[in-house]
């Protein structure tokens, strides 16, 4: 594992890494899964149709080749979910010691929805978008692009945002929406099954980096992003983030972070990939060391639990979860 991250790290590449990183998660993890009474373990270029053929005939996999298929190739910092896990994105951030920016990926769903509720209303919003999630920051973007199943018809899901007062700008063969109010992102139906939710402070209707990744051949995270998560199903939140970022917990700034969870039997793998630019050691020590005593002293075990290893200029953080323990990661 050392020689092929050494290999992938010089020059760093987004969609490399993220297979690699991936793999060592599903496959270096293959002891007997833990007891609820134990310690958390510290443990050839395809196109889009052929993978959206391939993925539809696999259920469990079905939502990234579509959602993916919207990702601005010149991506190099995108969150995939499921969106079948209840697990808080503020704690995962903190257990798995997310540089900021990472856990912003994380967290924006829960935004999106949190908006969406106060905007259109609780129950005009039950069943309309599917739980998978992709987040993409573009490289000239103002914040983070959010893709998520739409589950009922467009010309219904555009009907209630008009119903409902939002502001409409035809763009592009697209209907774009904007809130009056707080909710602080434009909604637009890229087609029949895919809604976007662009940063309303982006300039224009800000389309161009999903017009970008349809109309241009998988390239990046997108390929990768999809390859991965159609080999491995059971990898259910999946993250990839090029810095350099600052980290609350080190003194180096971080020029990469990946985070994969996926299921073993009933529990949960979770490992997180850091690439600091400064001393492998240093940073590894501080991620040892962190301690939040304003967090509740289940979170903070988890904290505690998770084991830092070095390999080559990263560091990689492994942690085993129990059915009990997934219980203090619930959203």
């Amino acid at each position: 594992m050392a020689a092929m991250l050494k290999t992938a790290i010089k020059p760093i590449s987004p969609a490399t890494l993220l297979l690699g990183a991936v793999l060592n998660i599903l496959g270096a993890c293959t002891q007997p899964p833990a007891s609820d009474n134990e310690t958390p373990t510290r443990a050839r270029s395809e196109s889009k149709a052929e993978i959206s053929a391939k993925l539809d005939a696999q259920p469990q996999a079905t939502g990234v080749a579509a959602l993916a298929a919207w990702l601005d190739p010149a991506t190099t910092s995108a969150a995939f979910s499921r969106g079948d896990h209840a697990m808080d994105p503020y704690v995962i951030a903190t257990v798995f010691a997310l540089p900021p920016r990472a856990a912003d990926l994380l967290k924006t769903p829960s935004r999106i929805d949190a908006g969406m509720e106060a905007t259109l209303g609780e129950d005009k919003i039950k069943g309309l978008l599917g739980p998978e999630s992709l987040v993409f920051t573009p490289p000239a973007a103002s914040g983070h692009y959010v893709l998520r199943p739409l589950l009922k018809p467009k010309a219904e899901f555009e009907a209630l945002l008009d119903a409902e007062g939002l502001q409409r700008e035809e763009a592009e063969g697209f209907n774009v929406y904007r809130s009056a109010g707080a909710f602080g992102w434009k909604i637009v139906a890229l087609d029949e099954g895919i809604v976007a939710f662009i940063p309303a402070q982006e300039i224009g209707t800000g389309l161009s980096p999903l017009t970008a990744g349809r109309d241009m051949p998988p390239a990046g995270l997108e390929r990768e992003f999809t390859r991965v998560l159609h080999e491995k199903p059971e990898l259910f939140l999946t993250l990839h983030a090029g810095g350099p970022m600052l980290h609350l917990d080190v003194s180096a700034k971080i020029a990469m972070t990946q985070l994969g969870l996926h299921t073993q039997g009933s529990n949960v793998m979770g490992q997180v990939v850091l690439q600091p630019m400064g001393d492998v050691d240093e940073t590894a020590n501080a991620l040892e060391a962190r301690s939040y005593p304003e967090e509740n002293q289940q979170v903070q075990a988890l904290v505690s639990a998770i084991a830092f290893t070095r390999e080559a200029d990263v560091v990689i953080g492994t942690l085993e979860l129990t059915p009990t323990q997934l219980k203090h990661l619930a959203g």
